[in-house]
């Protein structure tokens, strides 16, 4: 391999770039709720409001770790990216979160 095919990433690896992002976006806003709603109430209803979105969340760092050892360091930025913009989208579906600039939010780089 030339230097520049080192530096790219192929359809597959994007795909499950896409995959990780979506499992950690979509699950950090109701990580974040469920924080929120668990300051009221016994330590088992707080255990049991996060429980569910976090577990799924650590799936995706285990994906993530496996995707990273068997690929180019590029997949870290973009996988990031990909997930800031996946949990302004949830988050402001589900929940109706707000930002200040939106648009930066969406493109991965507020």
């Amino acid at each position: 391999h030339n230097a520049q095919e080192s530096k790219m990433i192929d359809a597959a690896t994007f795909l499950k770039c896409i995959a990780v992002s979506l499992v950690w976006g979509a699950t950090n806003p109701f990580i974040n709720a469920a924080a929120k709603k668990a300051k009221e109430g016994s330590f088992v209803d707080k255990g049991k409001k996060i429980m569910v979105p976090y577990a799924v969340n650590q799936l995706g760092s285990i994906l993530f770790y496996l995707l990273l050892s068997s690929n180019s360091l590029l997949v870290g930025p973009i996988v990031n990216a990909m997930t800031q913009s996946f949990t302004f989208i949830f988050g402001y579906l589900f929940f109706g979160e707000r930002y200040n600039n939106n648009f930066r939010v969406v493109l991965g780089s507020a």
